[in-house]
């Protein structure tokens, strides 16, 4: 690629040392002998536009000469395929969108997560991490009985909050229809967060055929489990655990759902077990997206090569209807 300027450049720049070609081929291509001669389609026709009154070129020959110029040259230029590569975008116009998938059942309103209920630990969380979301629109879907979307994903980052706010226990019936939540987040956007304190309890879909679903859409699911942690679990993380005693208890959290859904969508599993837990995991989250953002900023290409190829041809075209009306 040979760049102009950072936004104008030709992918095939080498097409250039063709420009003087059909001088080569008027100097050295005609032959001493008709054996030798270089034969053109329209060798006659061209040699009546140069030569006339003996061998004098007049005024009006010249115009046919000057289209097959510019002929060669729009096709040759075409042929360097000249690209215009367009800036990168402003991260506020990178079209992301960011998809909650909230948990709104009856047990959200245990308060094992610090001083506040589960839903009001989780709405303190986004009031304050929301904002630092740069570059998406975010939509939120609730779920307890039924899944319902609460507003579709937009950039009004006040209306969010607002809404985030507002979100009520139970908005959506006391039970946990945890595959229709993230069913209903994947049809609004690729990129999820699921938040949940149980288990899929409610609806007919099976958590894991949705993941699989949405793992072939190309979605990424992040999930995160909200609940303390169990005494089993505190042993376990502290290596006491005895794994004779059975499998860790981890209450109504399904934590092992959770981590299914996200790993089988390349994304990753976040215990919130008090309000520093959710903090943490939003730090995680926004290392993460940079990362994502540089992938995704790509600068769009547009090629001149088919414009640059049908001015070429009306060039030609004018030059042989000229030169058709002036020697008929």
């Amino acid at each position: 690629m040979f760049w102009l300027s950072n936004e104008w450049g030709f992918a095939w720049a080498w097409a250039v040392f063709l420009l003087p070609l059909p001088w080569f081929i008027y100097r050295f291509g005609a032959a001493t002998t008709a054996n030798k001669a270089l034969k053109v389609p329209f060798y006659a026709q061209i040699q009546q536009w140069w030569i006339e009154d003996g061998n004098r070129l007049n005024k009006a020959s010249k115009w046919p000469i000057r289209l097959l110029i510019l002929t060669w040259l729009c096709f040759v230029l075409a042929l360097m395929r000249p690209q215009w590569v367009a800036p990168l975008p402003p991260e506020a116009d990178l079209g992301r969108e960011l998809i909650l998938a909230i948990d709104l059942s009856a047990s959200m309103a245990d308060d094992d997560l610090g001083e506040q209920n589960r839903l009001q630990t989780v709405q303190s969380f986004l009031t304050q991490w929301l904002p630092t979301r740069q570059g998406e629109r975010i939509g939120i879907v609730v779920f307890g009985d039924r899944a319902e979307r609460l507003f579709k994903p937009t950039r009004d980052m006040a209306f969010v909050l607002d809404q985030v706010k507002a979100l009520e226990i139970g908005l959506a019936g006391g039970g946990t229809a945890l595959a229709e939540g993230l069913a209903m987040a994947i049809s609004e956007g690729k990129n999820v967060i699921l938040i949940s304190d149980g288990a899929n309890t409610h609806g007919t879909l099976s958590p894991l055929v949705v993941a699989e679903y949405a793992r072939k859409q190309g979605a990424v699911v992040h999930t995160v489990g909200l609940s303390a942690l169990t005494e089993e679990e505190k042993l376990a993380e502290q290596g006491r655990w005895n794994e004779s005693n059975g499998p860790v208890f981890d209450g109504a959290l399904d934590t092992a759902l959770l981590k299914g859904l996200s790993k089988a969508t390349d994304g990753q599993y976040f215990r919130a077990s008090d309000a520093q837990a959710l903090q943490d995991l939003g730090e995680s989250i926004n290392q993460m997206n940079q990362i994502e953002m540089q992938q995704y900023r790509q600068r769009a290409v547009t090629e001149w090569f088919a414009s640059l190829w049908l001015m070429g041809f009306s060039f030609l075209m004018l030059a042989l209807n000229w030169g058709r009306t002036r020697w008929k």
